[in-house]
């Protein structure tokens, strides 16, 4: 990994997780706030590069959304994914590309917490 992050996605994850923000504790959480969980996709898009999946023939058997992920990851040409998805963590790593938690990809990134000096 070069040391930078980019965010990538799909409109099928973006849908996805407007569906999550919209359930069980991330609506209070978000209504709290103030914010909407269609306000909170919206930002979250912005802020990634939307990519054409790559077709996957059910590379998580367990779950089939999560082959959205890997498809996305693909179409990206990702080095990682980030996630806490014990189904996706299983696959590590997938064609080349690791499949990591949020913390581990954090630690790739910025080793020993170090700052940048400015």
């Amino acid at each position: 990994m070069s040391g930078e992050i980019a965010l990538f996605s799909s409109a099928v994850l973006l849908d996805e997780l407007a569906g999550v923000l919209e359930r069980g504790k991330f609506i209070a959480a978000l209504a709290s706030r103030d914010v909407t969980p269609a306000f909170l996709t919206r930002r979250y898009g912005a802020v990634t590069t939307l990519v054409g999946p790559v077709p996957v023939d059910r590379a998580v058997p367990a779950d089939a959304d999560d082959d959205h992920v890997i498809g996305a990851a693909l179409g990206a040409r990702a080095d990682a994914i980030a996630t806490g998805d014990r189904h996706l963590l299983e696959l590590d790593p997938y064609r080349g590309i690791r499949i990591l938690a949020p913390a581990a990809v954090l630690e790739l990134v910025n080793p020993r917490g170090g700052g940048t000096d400015a």
